[in-house]
């Protein structure tokens, strides 16, 4: 038993001493190393953006400017990410406060970017950086329209972006 566990000792020293010596000595270790301690320093995400996945196609919530335009959304659908907009759903549904929505946003690090060119009811944040747990750097995007005071819909995008 004793020399079984001499042998395990020593191999996980000699896999954690070939594995120093990689992260030092190669530019592929250095990246590894640098990825890692980036994820495990950088700060949270915010509460919006915990757990999401992106998807694919068009990334944004303003109005088509043109038929072309309108035709290629229409054929790559919008890349909603789902768990951000079940979490926009749930805390800001239809007719709840546009203030309030903004609020939260600018609280959870989100800019402010303005409407949309083409229709003034249409607001957007953006939220971009890395953050705590994740290698790529996350760009979420949050667009809402409004009535009034009140939000009529929202729209979040997320893509995460690296390498």
């Amino acid at each position: 038993m004793k020399r079984a566990l001499v042998i395990v000792a020593g191999l996980v020293a000699s896999i954690a001493a070939g594995l120093a010596a990689f992260i030092v000595m190669t530019p592929a270790g250095l990246l590894i190393w640098s990825a890692t301690m980036t994820a495990m320093l950088a700060p949270p995400a915010p509460a919006l953006l915990e757990h999401i996945s992106g998807a694919s196609g068009w990334f944004g919530g303003c109005p088509p400017e043109n038929e072309k335009e309108a035709v290629e959304r229409a054929r790559w659908g919008e890349a909603l990410s789902p768990e951000l907009n079940q979490k926009l759903a749930a805390q800001f549904p239809p007719g709840s406060s546009a203030d309030s929505l903004v609020r939260t946003l600018t609280a959870q690090g989100f800019k402010l970017t303005g409407p949309c060119q083409n229709d003034s009811t249409i607001q957007r944040a953006g939220f971009g950086g890395t953050t705590r747990g994740s290698i790529f750097a996350t760009h979420a995007e949050i667009y809402w329209k409004t009535e009034g005071d009140s939000v009529v819909w929202t729209k979040g995008f997320v893509m995460f972006m690296g390498l």
